[in-house]
């Protein structure tokens, strides 16, 4: 870290201009930051080696006016990681592009404190409104916990389409497989779910018959139901859609209407509301993160 004389414009930042600091920061916008050494030997391994290797560092800013040493960050991004490290109020964050950058910053200076705090961030509102570059972030830091549930908000997303499908170009291929393993293991577990004949029987079995005059129905409409539903799944894989729009689907209204042709039985072949809580049940089913 250069250390650098002050300008004639330099200022302190008013919340870090302590007369017990012994240490002196300066961003790139060439803002003073004065910070009690040890405050930063205990957060900062990297400021603990510094000190280590040039003791002078500190016993000159106590015998003299410190001398600031350059960070070559923007004020927004070192006061926010210096407010953590000192233990002063986080303002509301703003962006991931911010977070990102001060988390950066805490990893040059290996301050595994301030990380743990950042990362019990991770999962605001705002943050999981970006599932892609939050998934890649906590891939890169090995944060298995907020890595899983970022996975998850990846869901509603088609991530073969614009903008997502460059956002994935910028991961590493594993964690992009994983993603993509996810979401076609979704599929393919309802799949086989819906096919089950112990728990579709009337559209699954081979040879059902009506239960009100034992002619064998017909369960194509129901085959065609399965097929929509798989596409659908495939197509946004979170599967909302499946049970949000599915009476507006022609396959379902097909399938719920379908009855017995004979007259004077005219028996519909389907219970709709038994077949909808087994469908929703087999979406509990499925995998939900990598």
């Amino acid at each position: 870290m250069p250390v650098a004389f002050a300008s004639s414009h330099s200022k302190y930042h008013p919340l870090f201009d302590s007369e017990e600091g012994d240490i002196v920061l300066r961003s790139k916008e060439d803002t003073l930051y004065r910070i009690p050494s040890f405050v930063l030997s205990n957060s900062c391994g990297h400021f603990r080696q510094l000190f280590a290797k040039t003791p002078c560092l500190i016993s000159q800013s106590q015998s003299h006016s410190p001398i600031p040493m350059s960070v070559q960050e923007r004020d927004i991004v070192l006061e926010h990681l210096l407010r953590i490290i000192c233990g002063l109020e986080i303002p509301i964050w703003k962006s991931l592009d911010l977070f990102e950058d001060i988390v950066a910053l805490a990893e040059a200076w290996d301050a595994p404190g301030p990380l743990s705090l950042l990362r019990s961030s991770l999962t605001a509102p705002l943050f999981l409104k970006e599932p892609i570059r939050l998934y890649g972030l906590t891939s890169r830091l090995q944060w298995d916990r907020e890595r899983k549930i970022a996975s998850m908000y990846t869901l509603s997303l088609p991530l073969l389409s614009e903008p997502y499908l460059t956002q994935l170009q910028r991961l590493a291929s594993k964690d992009v497989l994983d993603l993509m393993i996810l979401q076609r293991s979704r599929r393919d577990e309802f799949k086989n779910l819906i096919d089950e004949e112990m728990t579709f029987n009337a559209g699954n079995a081979h040879h059902f018959l009506c239960g009100g005059c034992a002619t064998e129905i017909d369960n194509q409409t129901w085959q065609a139901l399965k097929l929509r539903m798989v596409f659908e799944l495939d197509k946004r894989p979170l599967g909302d859609t499946i049970m949000d729009k599915m009476d507006e689907w022609p396959e379902a209204l097909a399938c719920w209407s379908a009855k017995c042709p004979n007259k004077g039985c005219e028996r519909l072949y389907y219970d709709k509301a038994a077949t909808m809580r087994e469908i929703r049940s087999c979406m509990s089913l499925l995998p939900a993160t990598v």
